[in-house]
C-alpha cells in the first residue's frame, strides 16, 4: 500500500480530494469509485473491483457476423460417370452456394471470394455402380451392366425429384460402359432427364510422357 502511494507521489498520508486528480491523470482511474471506498485505506484491488462493471460496459461488442449460419441453395446438378475397364460408376451431386458467404467472410480477400465462386462445393445425392444391381466379377465391365446401371440412375433422379435445376454430365475414361450410357441417355430410359441436360464434358486425363503403359492384351 505504501509502495503504491510512493509510486504515485502521494507519500504515506491519507488521500485528500486534491490528490485524487493526480491519481486520475496518472492511472486513468475514475475518481467516483475511489470516493465510494470512503475512509478505508486505498488499495488497487478495491479500485479494480469498483471499475469492473464499467470495463464490462466499455468492452461490449455487437453481434458478430461470423455467427450467421450458412444457407445453401442449389445452383445445378452434376452427373459424373466413370467408365472403367472393369466397372461403371455414376455419381449424382448438387453444386451448392452459400447465400451468406459474403456476410460471413466479410474480411476475406478478393482472390478468396473469387476462388469460392469459381469452384463451388458439391454435395453428393447418390452413387451407384454395376455391383449395386447384382453384377459380379467380369460381368461388371460388360455393356449390359452399364446400360442397366445408367437406366437405374435416371430412374433414381426422377424418383428423388432432383430435376429442379440444370444437369451437367461429366464423363471419364473409355470403357464399354461409355457407349451404353450414351445409348440409355438418348433412348427412352433418358426421356425424363434429357431435357434438363445443358452441358456434356469429358474429364479423361491426357498422358504426356510418364511411365510406360503395360502391354496391350491380345486375344
Amino acid at each position: 500500500m505504501f509502495g503504491a502511494r510512493r509510486f504515485l507521489g502521494l507519500g504515506t498520508s491519507k488521500i485528500g480530494s486534491s490528490k485524487l486528480s493526480i491519481i486520475r491523470d496518472k492511472c486513468g482511474i475514475n475518481t467516483t469509485s475511489i470516493r465510494s471506498i470512503g475512509n478505508n485505506s486505498l488499495s488497487f484491488s478495491h479500485v479494480v473491483a469498483g471499475n469492473s462493471k464499467e470495463r464490462e460496459l466499455t468492452n461490449v461488442v455487437g453481434v458478430s457476423k461470423t455467427n450467421l449460419k450458412p444457407v445453401y441453395r442449389t445452383v445445378k446438378y452434376v452427373l459424373t460417370c466413370v467408365f472403367g475397364k472393369n466397372n461403371t460408376h455414376i455419381t449424382y451431386s448438387a453444386v451448392v452456394e452459400d447465400i451468406n458467404y459474403m456476410k460471413r467472410q466479410d474480411t476475406s480477400k478478393y482472390n478468396e471470394a473469387f476462388l469460392y465462386y469459381m469452384k463451388l462445393p458439391q454435395k453428393v445425392k447418390f452413387n451407384i455402380s454395376t455391383g449395386c444391381l447384382g453384377f459380379r466379377k467380369a460381368a461388371r465391365g460388360e455393356y449390359e451392366a452399364a446400360f442397366q446401371t445408367s437406366a437405374k440412375a435416371f430412374q433414381m433422379i426422377q424418383e428423388k425429384n432432383l430435376l429442379d435445376k440444370n444437369i451437367e454430365i461429366v464423363m471419364k475414361d473409355f470403357g464399354k460402359g461409355r457407349a451404353a450410357f450414351i445409348a440409355a441417355l438418348t433412348g427412352k430410359e433418358g426421356n425424363g432427364v434429357r431435357s434438363n441436360v445443358t452441358r456434356i464434358s469429358d474429364k479423361t486425363a491426357l498422358k504426356f510422357g510418364g511411365v510406360r503403359s503395360p502391354r496391350v492384351r491380345r486375344l
